[in-house]
């Protein structure tokens, strides 16, 4: 064992103390030497072991000692005096962060008086919220002078967070929620448990081959299948129990080429349409056909291959009897040179269709179960004929028309009144050019929409409106390269105010506009070979 040996400093106060008289200044200086004593031999423990994804302290005390020092006193009395100078150090593992805390080196005097002092002080934080923090702080203070003294004192602080998840029905749209609207509706766009309580119907044909019916819904996504008939052109209609669709048919047998067929859908089984037959005896067509539903009833249109108008009602699943939609003489079938469009409102249907002088001609049953009344003219004239117009009832029950004129291709709108049966100026749309048939449509937020094919390309454009003499330049939706037909346009589901469905180089695709802008376009997955005009609707997942 080494001796201990004072540095010439240490030797010099000695000398010095020699001359005093009292045990307690040798203490004393023994004290303020601590580092020269405790630097002469000692044990240094220090132990730093880092730990991944746990939290743990590791104390560790350094010892020491030196050896004792003999002097005489001024009465001659012999004094023995042992140091021990000990530091104690702490370690502390977060997660992959390693904290080490020294405390004081702590100087132990084995003399006259011993005294023993310990005070503890432990302080536990804990905090929760979005973030994981654990953590504990330990300082030890070991002082021993005359005597011992122990001061520890702990800091424990812990941050927790349980991590997010979605909440269904606070309104805001998260992790794997389809929607959130935040209230207690099934019979809207957004069901209770978040799911969408909406979807798109789409129809479209084949050529001889059987249509197409596409689906989709928010968080669902796409599905396809096949009906069981083929189609040229097909409309859609929502009914009580779910939707209606009514086909002019295409088919590798001549005999039921252009017949009328219709077959109907329920949210029960919504990736089918029930078997298809016809509606009443000898409904073949050459445009058309055009479909509306009224409460628990519907009213369908053709234009017949004798170019004459015929419709039929529809009451307790039943198909009527065909009945011919009356010229401006009651008593004169009226004749067509386009198909009718129809468009009901709260009592009322309305048949609106461009006659052989492309002059609007409108026709409208009062009731469900009335008759329709003779035609009238619109104060619009030189429409192309060949196109069928577009049409749409507002709420108060005006009626809105969208046509296309033949002599400048311009798209343009025109409102009846109601009740005073007043009509509106023409409404032109600025920049609106088509040969096509045009989609309109009103959103459930009042505004409306138009949409159409480019007048010298294959482009699909569209134009928004917040009244309906109110157009927004129009915008492109796409620009493809390939044979493009008419869009179609529905009301829109959760999160788009419009969907837009066209067919281009045999693909359906689908867009949702929000006003002026396109939100989201792409390629309906599945199925090719599309080659008609698509049929679209907006349905309820649940009824009433």
């Amino acid at each position: 064992m080494k001796m201990f040996q004072p540095s010439p400093a240490l030797s010099h106060q000695l000398s010095r103390l020699r001359a005093l008289s009292t045990p307690l200044a040798l203490s004393l200086l023994l004290a303020c030497s601590g580092d020269d004593v405790a630097a002469t031999t000692g044990t240094d423990g220090q132990t730093t072991e880092p730990a991944t994804g746990t939290t743990g302290t590791t104390s560790t005390t350094s010892t020491t000692t030196s050896a004792g020092t003999t002097g005489m006193t001024s009465e001659g009395e012999t004094e023995t005096s042992t140091s021990t100078t000990t530091t104690s150090t702490t370690t502390t593992t977060t997660g992959d962060v390693t904290t080490t805390t020294t405390g004081e080196p702590t100087t132990t005097d084995t003399g006259v008086v011993s005294d023993t002092d310990t005070d503890t002080n432990t302080d536990s934080d804990t905090t929760t919220d979005s973030n994981t923090d654990s953590g504990t702080d330990t300082d030890t203070d070991t002082d021993t002078g005359s005597g011992s003294n122990t001061d520890t004192d702990t800091d424990s602080d812990t941050d927790t967070d349980s991590g997010g998840s979605a909440v269904c029905g606070d309104g805001l749209v998260e992790g794997d929620e389809a929607c959130d609207d935040g209230n207690k509706s099934e019979l809207d766009a957004c069901l209770t448990d978040c799911t969408a309580g909406q979807t798109l119907l789409v129809l479209t044909g084949a050529g001889e081959s059987p249509g197409i019916f596409s689906r989709w819904a928010p968080g669902a996504g796409w599905s396809q299948s096949q009906i069981g008939a083929g189609l040229r052109e097909g409309s859609l209609a929502a009914t009580a129990s779910g939707a209606l669709a009514l086909l002019r048919r295409e088919s590798p047998f001549p005999p039921d080429k252009n017949t009328m067929v219709f077959g109907a859908w329920s949210p029960g089984t919504p990736d089918s349409w029930s078997n298809f037959g016809p509606v009443g005896v000898f409904g073949v067509g050459s445009d058309g056909p055009g479909l509306a539903a009224l409460s628990a009833t519907a009213e369908m249109c053709f234009l017949g291959t004798d170019n004459r108008h015929y419709s039929a009602h529809r009451a307790a699943d039943t198909w009527g009897a065909f009945v011919g939609i009356p010229s401006a003489n009651v008593q004169v079938q009226a004749s067509g040179g386009s198909a009718a469009a129809l468009a009901s409102g709260v009592d009322e249907t309305y048949a609106v269709y461009v006659r052989e002088d492309g002059r609007l001609m409108v026709s409208v049953k009062p009731t469900p179960g009335g008759v329709w009344q003779a035609s009238t003219e619109a104060p619009a004239t030189g429409l192309a004929t060949g196109l069928t117009p577009a049409a749409s009832v507002e709420a108060k029950g005006d009626l809105v028309i969208a046509y296309v004129r033949a002599a400048d291709a311009t798209i343009r709108v025109i409102k009846k009144i109601s009740p005073q049966e007043a009509w509106s100026d023409e409404v032109i749309v600025a920049n609106a050019l088509t040969t096509s048939e045009v989609a309109l449509l009103q959103a459930d937020s009042g505004g409306y929409y138009l949409a159409w094919k480019g007048f010298d390309n294959q482009g699909i454009y569209a134009a928004y409106a917040p009244s309906f003499d109110a157009w927004q330049e129009p915008f492109a939706v796409d620009l493809p390269q390939t044979p493009t037909q008419p869009p179609a346009l529905a009301r829109g589901l959760w999160g788009a105010e419009a969907e837009l469905l066209f067919v281009t180089g045999g693909t359906l695709r689908h867009a949702r506009l929000n006003q002026a802008k396109v939100d989201a376009l792409g390629q309906v997955p599945g199925a090719q070979g599309h080659s008609t005009r698509p049929a679209a609707l907006r349905a309820q997942l649940l009824l009433p």
